[in-house]
């Protein structure tokens, strides 16, 4: 018996139901950018897989790579290849399996010069179905009709992967997407059946933050967001997974078209400020959680989605290099008082007593963390020279399980603190 192949530290990965349902399932392999910082990027297909399984993300699954690699052990080869990588896995005559370069039809590894055999062909991609069903209202573009689409000239030599060939299979970008949509449902979903049970304003101030860094796919037109008319307004659907999204584009009897991913924050001020739309919908089919344009708990409240979905990456490097990077900010917390500057609470670290600065990415993080608070808009470079050099940083102390906290060897380390 073989010894089992064990990478260490490599990560998750998402995989289709159909691929590891068992061994020798695995047909298509990609890596794209990671979604979060456990996430290595590799994505896996089965030969079966069509737009009934792909397209929808509850047909996917977050599975450790080791897990990956104890049913199909030749993957472990090409961990270390960089995003961008498409490849296949065939089985040539000799019954032993290879993974090929789908752009170049060459074993991985192998040159041109060094390639005797031509590479298997990749059978016929299946054609996805139009979409169908009874349009549920008018739909109302929200950008102008795009320009036609030029054709992309295929890959020299070799079996080009149906997942980037196939609209109903994703491509390396759409994985990429689904991968960081799924990722911040796991904390949406949540927010919004709160709301749904218990419609209390502290509950909808809760999802709304969740929603201001989570990232949502959003059917698109031209680049823009495509809303349809509801009661004169223009409403914007965003989804919290493809299936949904797919499912109500049927609805409304469009094709599956443009998708953009944006987090909820970047979405609003496109819908309310660029668009003049009246609401944006969540999750229009299950939910249909109605976020408006006069919605009081947005009004002129600071908020940083960018922050936010940086924070529950778990990236502590990605945040740091936003910290410091020019136009940085973010929100602080101080006690309101007649004829007294607005200057920033302290707060007390957990465990250690120690002084640490409190930075938030929304003036509803604020309220989350200190109900009776008040919250004013900070640039960084404020901090930076500020803070002093024993003290800690922590973005989002009031959010369950997403806060980050830097001590002031990291911080220092980074370079945060300026003269």
């Amino acid at each position: 018996m073989s010894e089992s192949i064990h990478i260490d530290n490599a990560g998750s990965c998402i995989a289709t139901a159909q691929a590891i349902s068992a061994p020798g399932r695995i047909r298509w392999m990609m890596r794209t950018p990671s979604a979060v910082s456990s996430d290595s990027g590799w994505r896996f297909y089965a030969d079966e897989d069509d737009e009934d399984n792909v397209a929808h993300t509850t047909q996917m699954r977050v599975v450790d790579f080791n897990q990956v690699v104890d049913l199909e052990p030749i993957v472990a080869s090409v961990y270390e290849q960089p995003v961008g990588s498409d490849f296949e896995i065939v089985t040539g005559e000799d019954g032993q399996r290879r993974i090929i370069d789908t752009t170049t039809g060459l074993p991985v590894g192998e040159s041109a010069a060094a390639a005797g055999a031509e590479a298997p062909s990749a059978p016929a991609a299946p054609v996805a179905p139009s979409g169908s069903g009874v349009a549920a209202e008018a739909v109302e573009a929200a950008a102008p009709a795009s320009a036609p689409q030029q054709a992309t000239p295929a890959a020299p030599g070799g079996p080009q992967n149906p997942a980037t060939q196939n609209p109903a299979v994703p491509t390396a970008a759409q994985a990429a997407d689904d991968a960081a949509v799924a990722a911040s449902a796991a904390w949406l979903r949540p927010a919004v059946q709160a709301v749904m049970a218990q419609p209390a304003p502290a509950q909808r101030g809760a999802m709304l933050s969740e929603f201001f860094g989570a990232t949502v796919l959003v059917p698109a037109r031209a680049g823009a967001p495509l809303g349809f008319a509801h009661q004169s307004g223009l409403v914007i659907p965003a989804h919290t997974s493809r299936a949904g999204l797919v499912a109500w584009q049927a609805r409304l009897g469009q094709g599956e078209g443009e998708t953009l991913a944006l987090t909820g924050d970047e979405l609003l001020r496109q819908a309310f400020e660029v668009q003049g739309a009246s609401a944006v919908v969540l999750d229009p089919i299950e939910a249909g959680m109605e976020i408006r344009a006069n919605d009081p708990q947005l009004g002129t409240l600071s908020r940083n989605g960018k922050l936010k979905a940086l924070v529950r990456s778990g990236d502590r490097a990605a945040v740091l290099d936003y910290l410091v990077s020019d136009g940085a900010y973010g929100v602080y917390l101080y006690r309101a008082q007649a004829g007294a500057p607005a200057f920033p609470l302290l707060v007390t670290r957990q465990g250690g007593g120690e002084r640490e600065f409190a930075l938030f990415s929304s003036a509803l993080e604020v309220f989350r963390y200190q109900a009776d608070g008040s919250a004013a808009q900070v640039g960084l470079d404020w901090v930076r020279a500020n803070l002093t050099e024993d003290m800690y940083l922590c973005v989002d102390p009031g959010a369950a399980g997403g806060f980050m906290e830097f001590s002031p060897a990291e911080l220092a380390a980074r370079g945060f603190r300026t003269a």
